[in-house]
């Protein structure tokens, strides 16, 4: 019974997540952007101002354990060995924390583990461990909350090259700029070949679980990366050298996070994340074309 239910409520928060997701796409679609014109939501206390309040980092005796991990742990934050062992408060939660970080890090092992299952486990177990001590403080959980959403949300797609593995030239004259642009206009020309707005078809595989969805995804990568290859076989001219490379970068990145909403992850945490990373994947390939469009505009005037 109890294998029914944990199935079933995956199955409904996954159908939900869909439904957001296709709602969220249809708002981001450029063919809806024109006509629409969105609230300006109000500003709130960000993940980043909560654990970066002097409240967060404050440790009154200076054992290493900040004060609300010490009311947490039922410890005295005015006290740097609570029990009086002789062993610091501070030695003693890192050793307790290893130890829990090793066995995270076995569990990661089993196929079956997800960081949503992590996240839960870490918020959950920090509840119940606070609320057995009596030391259960509604302030300091919000900090656990919030540490450990950070620490799975605050991963990032690395730059994969550098200005150093640009081909360029001296030479910036005009002929050598026109046949640059259409050796550039060439390169970027396979992205009209996706058919479909690709968080749409992420909402849409989310919602249905249909694979042939999903593969539409790992295709459009191949497509994002293909581009970033032959951008990056292009001998540029050496004022136009960074802009070039941020659009080579903001492609691989973009064929990254492609490939990991097509891997079709059984874990609503993971959708979250790699949603968050496309709309910040797209608005990179925006910035970095749009600094190509001054380039060549400006390009084009001095002729």
């Amino acid at each position: 019974m109890f294998n029914n239910i944990h199935t079933s409520s995956k199955i409904t928060a996954a159908v939900l997540f869909g439904v957001a997701i296709l709602a969220f796409a249809a708002w981001k679609s450029p063919l809806l952007q024109s006509s629409a014109t969105l609230p300006t939501p109000e500003e709130t206390s960000s993940t980043s101002d909560l654990l970066e309040s002097e409240t967060y980092t404050s440790d009154s005796d200076g054992d290493g354990v900040r004060d609300w991990e010490e009311i947490l742990l039922g410890l005295d934050p005015n006290n740097p060995d609570t029990n009086g062992d002789g062993i610091p408060d501070g030695k003693e939660v890192a050793d307790a924390r290893k130890t829990f970080e090793e066995s995270s890090v076995n569990t990661l092992a089993n196929a079956s583990t997800t960081q949503t299952d992590l996240l839960a486990r870490e918020i959950f177990g920090a509840y119940i461990q606070s609320k057995q001590q009596g030391a259960y403080d509604e302030e300091s959980f919000d900090f656990i909350i919030a540490q450990a959403t950070r620490s799975q949300f605050g991963v990032r797609h690395s730059a994969l090259y550098t200005i150093d593995d640009i081909l360029t030239t001296t030479d910036t004259g005009s002929a050598r700029t026109l046949q640059y642009e259409e050796s550039f206009q060439d390169a970027i020309t396979p992205v009209i070949t996706i058919g479909e707005y690709e968080l749409t078809t992420y909402g849409r595989a989310i919602q249905t679980g249909d694979e042939e969805e999903f593969s539409k995804l790992l295709a459009a990568a191949t497509i994002y990366q293909q581009i970033a290859e032959t951008l990056h076989s292009i001998t540029v001219p050496e004022d136009a050298a960074q802009p070039h490379l941020d659009l080579i970068n903001s492609f691989s990145t973009f064929a990254k996070i492609l490939e990991v909403m097509g891997s079709n992850p059984d874990d609503p945490l993971l959708s979250f994340v790699a949603t968050r990373d496309f709309v910040e994947g797209e608005d990179a390939i925006k910035t970095a074309y749009a600094q190509m469009d001054i380039y060549f505009t400006l390009k084009e005037l001095e002729l």
